[in-house]
């Protein structure tokens, strides 16, 4: 979700208030930003694939 593209934040705004509010607080203008959730708690953010995938993997997600 791109938090500078209005369109895309009125329809999250509207559809799903915490996964609007996970991307405002979660941007990185120069990275993707990753969040893995679970049971309605999430690990910290991750910018790069090897954390990504370490978290993915764990199974502890």
């Amino acid at each position: 979700i791109d938090p500078s593209d209005e369109e895309e934040m009125r329809f999250w705004e509207e559809k799903n208030p915490n996964i609007s509010a996970m991307a405002k607080s979660n941007f990185a203008a120069e990275n993707v930003v990753a969040l893995v959730c679970k049971d309605f708690a999430c690990k910290a953010p991750v910018t790069d694939p090897e954390s990504l995938e370490a978290l993915l993997l764990s199974g502890k997600a």
